[in-house]
């Protein structure tokens, strides 16, 4: 008998909002110093889908829940595509809710997030290129730190479900919130995805964070909303609404949690402009004590719990599994993502061990197409480079352009990359 999973809490979320136009997907990609050979590749994917078996699943419906249930197949390493992180289709390549891609020296990995979060994806692309550099006689050795022995069996901690674990909370957590400004552009035809990466020397950002006492993802996300602030500026509107961005927290850096699945969290640090003007300094004074507020462990408790309520509410338990996801969905669009004028997602520093550092030229994280036409913004570090790639549906790049142009301004070198032609 084929073993199954309950999904995440965030799995549900992500589940009861997939549509045949959006679904919630990511991707890791790794540029490497020598052309991929895709035969070597497919043996590494199907070596490591033995070791990550809560990766390599179907998506299945219950009477009253989804579940995840395991399956021998693995991905097809498929050439690249120019729109990356098309919606899932659960009738395709056996069901399975990941795909490898490859094109040149490039090796990609796309995420459904019902799977994990950006944490898991990194962890098993380390692992993936690990087993790869090794098959091709690229290094000698494989694994390390800060990833999984592919000759290891599965820890029972990493098919963990943290939030249950870790969100238990007396608190009543408040729900309603205004809507936030969204920039709305004119949309492109059906799975069109524009990228545009910014490539930068990350000791130049850490400086630059440094100056005015903040964090890197502070200072980036100042930056962000300053844009998003400005641009609202520009528009004129008669009642300006509040710039809210949406900053997933990896919460394995405050709980004690092994677990390979999702374990997020969303903060939304914000500024409403109906209070007045706003300095760059002012939006960064006001991210970071909200930050710092924010992002402490009874405070977090209480927001998982409020977050897993749905489950364990007794009324809505004994729903069918229709009506469950049309409740999850009308909440994810009303309290989640209307709330939120776009998000940044800094999911780290990519770390490998010295043997295969030389091999790796960079790294960049994507998130895919938004659920409302807000660009979004994924940044990670390899070594000195920092990528800070945007991914939109819409034709207009002005958030994109004023961003990079902020970082110019301040002193920071950019190069841009882009899949419009």
């Amino acid at each position: 008998m084929k073993k199954w999973y309950k999904l995440d809490n965030s799995a549900i979320v992500y589940t009861s909002a997939r549509g045949r136009d959006y679904a919630s997907l990511y991707r890791v990609t790794a540029i490497l110093k020598n052309i991929v050979r895709p035969d070597i590749l497919q043996e590494a994917v199907n070596s490591v889908s033995v070791r990550f078996p809560y990766y390599f699943v179907r998506l299945r419906k219950g009477v009253f829940w989804h579940y995840l249930e395991e399956t021998d197949a693995a991905p097809q390493v498929k050439s690249d595509i120019v729109n990356p992180c098309k919606p899932i289709d659960l009738n395709e390549d056996g069901g399975l809710l990941m795909r490898v891609y490859y094109y040149n020296n490039k090796i990609s990995v796309e995420f459904f997030h019902v799977l994990t979060d950006g944490y898991g994806a990194m962890i098993f692309l380390k692992t993936l290129l690990a087993d790869y550099f090794k098959r091709a006689c690229i290094t000698e050795q494989s694994g390390g730190e800060d990833m999984i022995d592919v000759n290891d069996s599965p820890h029972e901690e990493e098919y963990e479900d943290s939030y249950f674990k870790y969100g238990k909370s007396n608190f009543q957590m408040p729900t309603k919130q205004k809507k936030a400004y969204r920039f709305r552009g004119t949309s492109e035809i059906q799975h069109t995805l524009n990228v545009i990466t910014g490539i930068v020397d990350v000791s130049q950002v850490i400086e630059k964070a440094k100056s005015y006492g903040v964090s890197v993802n502070e200072y980036l996300t100042a930056i962000f909303m300053q844009v998003y602030y400005e641009r609202q500026k520009y528009e004129q509107h008669w009642v300006d609404k509040p710039i809210r961005i949406g900053v997933p927290v990896n919460l394995r850096r405050i709980f004690p949690s092994k677990t390979m699945r999702n374990f997020i969290i969303l903060s939304s640090p914000f500024i409403d402009p109906n209070l007045g003007e706003y300095t760059f300094e002012e939006i960064l004074y006001d991210i970071k004590n909200y930050m710092k507020y924010w992002l402490n462990p009874k405070f977090l408790k209480a927001q998982m719990y409020m977050n897993i309520r749905t489950e364990t509410n007794p009324f809505i338990r004994p729903m069918p599994l229709f009506l469950k996801s049309y409740i999850v969905k009308q909440f994810y669009k009303r309290i989640g993502a209307r709330q939120n004028t776009a998000q940044i997602s800094n999911v780290g520093i990519f770390k490998v061990p010295g043997y295969m550092e030389e091999h790796i030229e960079r790294v960049e994280v994507l998130m895919g197409k938004p659920f409302f036409h807000s660009p979004n913004c994924g940044i990670i570090t390899y070594k000195d480079k920092m990528s800070i790639t945007f991914s939109g549906c819409i034709k207009e790049t002005d958030i994109e352009r004023e961003f990079f142009c902020k970082l110019v301004k301040s002193g920071i070198h950019v190069k841009i990359e882009s899949n419009k032609i």
